[in-house]
């Protein structure tokens, strides 16, 4: 269920932009990761660090293989 409840936190963030906002700011990797565990868990979400990692790895290959 975490990768169900990652998905609709990911849904929320991006017709939220005042929550959008709070995790642009965020500079290190491993702190938006925290925030956004954090963020869903406010929400209701249960989805752990290493839900949000595998998003964001599988997000940056789908970016890098549009270049090649």
């Amino acid at each position: 269920m975490p990768k169900e409840d990652f998905e609709q936190f990911h849904q929320m963030v991006l017709q939220d932009i005042s929550l959008q906002e709070s995790l642009r700011v965020i500079e290190y990797r491993n702190d938006f990761i925290a925030a956004v565990v954090e963020k869903g868990k406010e929400k209701g979400f249960d989805f752990g660090a290493e839900d949000v990692e595998e998003k964001m790895n599988e997000y940056r290959r789908a970016w890098i293989e549009r270049w090649f």
